[in-house]
């Protein structure tokens, strides 16, 4: 038996993006997805879920929070600084990494967030029949990671009594990659960038994790992103299983093996390309071979 967790990010994305997730599901493939709340296909997404999964007792599920594609579900005056007039959030990574620094920005930003947060949690559980003792949370862009989003997140928790069983940490250790000598020169420099700031803000957030009652995690995904071929699966993997198995860690791979069509881009994404990449044709032969 596998020492991991394989994971989707972003069913709810588009129908043919959330039909491959399910059909990944149903071949028992797929251990657990996280659920976009806040797209234009969402309603038709729990839908298509309900009808077509048949493996729902034994999928897990996660609320994928976004706060940089799609409407916001909270009314539009209450997130001005995230959403245009038609309430498309506009923001970027780098502009949220901003507010956390700055002073001015900071409390009201995270106080818009943690209605838009609370909205979002509620939509999944609701749909998707969560409990609010055993939720399940992470973020589209792995966003929550950011220390004043992280501090939303809890407080949302914290103030409405739920519970959690998970919130992912996005701390990818260097090690395995560094054992294999071979695919050194096959690791992306902007991936590598993405893990060193991830990694950053994990240990920034480590005592909100702590106050979640949260425990020890490891995670894989960002570093092959877009390069998540079975190989390259096959020679990292045992290692991060072997050290999860040492630490008693829960061990979660995360992948995108759904892909948007083109006809099916409705204006409200803002990373068009990575949804359309042939790249998650990869990640999606990697999981239904692993």
């Amino acid at each position: 038996m596998r020492n991991l967790d394989m994971h989707s990010d972003d069913y709810g994305l588009s129908r043919s993006n959330s039909n491959r997730i399910i059909e990944l599901i149903n071949t028992e493939k797929l251990d657990s997805i996280s659920v976009i709340p806040n797209m234009s296909f969402y309603e038709e997404a729990v839908s298509l879920y309900k009808d077509k999964c048949t493996r729902q007792k034994d999928t897990k599920i996660s609320v994928h929070l976004n706060f940089v594609e799609g409407h916001c579900l909270s009314p539009v005056s209450d997130m001005d600084m995230f959403v245009n007039y038609d309430g498309k959030f506009i923001i970027s990574w780098m502009q949220l990494v901003k507010m956390n620094y700055s002073s001015k920005q900071r409390d009201r930003a995270e106080l818009q967030l943690k209605g838009e947060i609370k909205r979002q949690i509620e939509a999944v559980a609701k749909d998707f029949d969560q409990s609010y003792e055993a939720l399940r949370i992470d973020s589209h862009q792995h966003t929550h990671m950011i220390p004043f989003i992280m501090e939303a997140l809890v407080e949302v928790v914290e103030e409405n009594g739920w519970k959690v069983e998970f919130v992912r940490d996005m701390r990818e250790l260097w090690s395995p990659y560094l054992k294999q000598a071979s695919l050194y020169f096959s690791y992306s420099p902007v991936n590598v960038v993405k893990v060193i700031i991830l990694n950053h803000y994990s240990k920034k957030d480590a005592k909100l994790f702590m106050r979640l009652g949260l425990p020890k995690m490891y995670a894989s995904g960002v570093f092959l992103s877009g390069r998540m071929d079975l190989d390259r699966m096959k020679k990292i993997l045992p290692i991060f299983g072997k050290r999860a198995e040492e630490k008693g860690a829960y061990f979660e791979v995360l992948c995108h093996p759904g892909r948007a069509n083109e006809n099916e881009m409705t204006g409200e994404e803002n990373f068009k390309d990575f949804h359309l990449s042939t790249n998650r044709d990869v990640e999606y032969e990697m999981v239904a071979n692993y």
